[in-house]
């Protein structure tokens, strides 16, 4: 009798328990007009767009996903180096909704997107990685209190760190950028992958290379602001730079190490 009776109250323990908090777990995926989704967060109902399957050219990401009784909120632009999730060569062109907050590595792997724009709601960027080669604008709203375009470079707020400069990116002065006065740190890969980049002058300002955006406390691959598929011809630094100089063409810290 104790038995049935402990049975009986856990099937009623069962039941009280919510449907949706026990069909979802943290890492869960589904895909869901073409969208390949992984839930980010049971709990707190969000998710990651991974990659899509469909055949659009232009594609528009959602804000919300409905599955079942749950309503999940999309928070985030997240691939994987592994190649399970990618994005297909016909994309051409992706919409944000005003949900996202971060952009990931491998972001948009594989597509053909041409630009990108970054709402309001994006507070981390770290998808200078494996950007599309196709990509050469980016853009972000002018209410985005965390970061700021110029010429389509992305920047920090206040453009303080240069944080990417599109792969596809033509508006060099022959094949030389000069990074704005003002501006104190090159993140990692900044330039990566563009090739039509063959000069970088770097202002008295900058202070920091090759660091994570945000994080001058761990340097990234040396002075990796090109890209394992990029070698500057030449890099200049301004005569009076505190940090940095270079020597014919090559970049050093002022002492020369």
């Amino acid at each position: 009798m104790k038995k049935l009776r402990l049975l009986f109250c856990l099937a009623l323990l069962s039941l009280a328990v919510p449907q949706t908090l026990l069909a979802w777990n943290d890492g869960d995926t589904f895909t869901q007009s073409g969208i390949t989704y992984m839930v980010k967060s049971a709990e707190d109902a969000t998710l990651r767009a991974m990659g899509y399957t469909g055949t659009a050219a232009s594609l528009t990401i959602p804000s919300t996903v409905n599955q079942g009784d749950e309503t999940f909120t999309v928070t985030e632009i997240y691939s994987q180096d592994n190649k399970l999730y990618d994005w297909p060569s016909t994309l051409t062109a992706v919409t944000l909704p005003n949900t996202i907050v971060s952009v990931w590595g491998y972001a948009f792997t594989g597509s053909s997107i041409t630009r990108l724009y970054l709402p309001p709601s994006v507070s981390y960027f770290a998808a200078q990685w494996q950007l599309p080669s196709t990509l050469k604008y980016i853009y972000t709203s002018s209410n985005n209190p965390y970061y700021q375009s110029k010429d389509s470079v992305l920047y920090t707020k206040g453009m303080k760190s240069l944080v990417f400069c599109p792969p596809a990116y033509d508006k060099f002065s022959n094949g030389t950028f000069t990074v704005p006065s003002g501006v104190d740190s090159i993140c990692c890969n900044a330039f990566g992958r563009n090739q039509k980049l063959t000069t970088l002058s770097i202002p008295a300002s900058v202070s920091a290379i090759g660091y994570p955006v945000g994080d001058t406390s761990q340097q990234i691959g040396g002075y990796n602001i090109a890209g394992a598929s990029k070698v500057f011809t030449t890099i200049n630094v301004d005569a009076n730079n505190p940090y940095y100089t270079s020597v014919s063409g090559v970049l050093l810290t002022k002492d020369r190490k």
